[in-house]
């Protein structure tokens, strides 16, 4: 359905509730009336209620509202095809598992990261989703919520450093798995600067845990 939102803006809403599975960016560019400008409320990997917001559309003419919602596909089950960060929270909910107290295994945890790696090389290698979109007709279309390469690291790797706590193996893991990527993508001359960040916090941690075991040794060496 649609309703007037602001200043003759038009909200196009999900039919029902689900996963945003896929969007036809171009598609959805194609069919927006001539000279309209919108922007994109959701993106692929979402959960949208029913009645969620998905498209916000500023025009003068008249808008097909089928139309318009054909090009963004809702499901049961998030999808991998335009969600990279689905199989990015899957690997995560490994690790973040086998750091739980009643699972305990680190190693499990350290492998995952390592495994994370290819899929931020691979999100370095392809950059930033495009946020604006336009057609010959003169419209224009917003992306806001599209996946950032800092983003996609920020969801690999933040959660799995705060949960590994004072595991060493697992911090040594983030740290010479993440380094390692740093130099290749370095060579390459790819921005990093969200991924050297990530080692950066999980390097000072690893070594205040460190720093507390060569204290603690001292302190018993010297009884």
């Amino acid at each position: 359905g649609w309703e007037a939102v602001a200043d003759e803006a038009i909200a196009v809403r999900s039919p029902r509730a689900g996963f945003v599975q896929e969007i036809d960016v171009d598609g959805l560019v194609d069919s927006l009336p001539s000279g309209a400008v919108a922007r994109l409320d959701v993106w692929a990997g979402h959960f949208v209620t029913k009645g969620r917001r998905v498209l916000t559309v500023w025009s003068c003419e008249s808008l097909q509202i089928g139309d318009v919602l054909s090009f963004v596909v809702v499901g049961e089950q998030r999808t991998i095809g335009q969600d990279p960060g689905f199989g990015i929270r899957q690997l995560v909910d490994i690790a973040l598992r086998a750091l739980s107290p009643g699972v305990n295994d680190p190693a499990t945890a350290a492998d995952v990261v390592r495994h994370l790696t290819g899929c931020l090389r691979a999100a370095h290698l392809t950059g930033d989703a495009n946020r604006v979109f336009y057609n010959e007709r003169g419209s224009r279309l917003f992306a806001p919520h599209a996946p950032t390469v800092d983003s996609l690291v920020a969801d690999a790797i933040t959660p799995i450093r705060r949960a590994a706590g004072d595991h060493p193996l697992v911090l040594a893991a983030i740290v010479d798995a993440l380094s390692g990527l740093d130099d290749e993508l370095a060579e390459e001359g790819h921005q990093r600067s969200a991924l050297q960040r990530e080692i950066a916090m999980a390097g000072e941690r690893q070594r205040a845990v460190e720093a507390a075991d060569e204290e603690w040794m001292a302190e018993r060496d010297d009884k």
